[in-house]
């Protein structure tokens, strides 16, 4: 999800365009270990689509963590049409 305020108030609008580009964006992932060179170094770590669904499912996680208590983001998703 985009970074949003765990402790915005109900019915705050999000865009799933920015939740997308941050899932989908590069993040570095230290201390993996290589089977190449036998030792823990850095990797980045991507996401793609081999092809694209003709349908897309989503779940939507809405939990976060507010001083270690899990609390459910009552926010509404703003979904381009077409």
């Amino acid at each position: 999800m985009a970074d949003v305020d765990p402790k915005c108030e109900k019915g705050t609008e999000v865009e799933l365009q920015p939740c997308f580009d941050r899932f989908f964006a590069d993040h570095d992932l230290d201390d993996v270990f290589c089977d190449c060179c036998q030792k823990k170094t850095k990797f980045t770590q991507r996401l793609r689509f081999a092809s694209y669904p003709k349908v897309l499912c989503l779940v939507l996680q809405r939990f976060v963590f507010d001083n270690w208590v899990p609390k459910k983001l009552e926010i509404d998703f703003k979904v381009p049409d077409g």
